[in-house]
């Protein structure tokens, strides 16, 4: 995955939608928990890294070789994030 920053946010999935998925990962990292939806793993990667880059979070080595893992399969999808405040 390539990061860019941006100056537009993407649009939160609703929090209904997020609440129940939420409560099953609690606070596990893409190491520790992914998506069961092999569909959606792409997607769940790039809003985890860009969270990552936008508030400068650290990143440890299995989440990290999971991540790449995940994102040799998506195509070159480049993950676009907003710097926090």
């Amino acid at each position: 995955m390539r990061r860019t920053r941006t100056t537009n946010s993407r649009p939160a999935a609703s929090s209904r939608s997020r609440r129940g998925r939420n409560r099953q990962k609690s606070d596990q990292d893409p190491f520790e928990w992914l998506p069961p939806a092999s569909e959606a793993l792409c997607r769940y990667a790039s809003e985890w890294t860009a969270t990552k880059l936008r508030w400068e979070l650290a990143v440890d080595e299995s989440e990290q070789d999971r991540l790449y893992d995940i994102a040799a399969g998506c195509g070159g999808n480049t993950v676009t994030y907003t710097p926090a405040p």
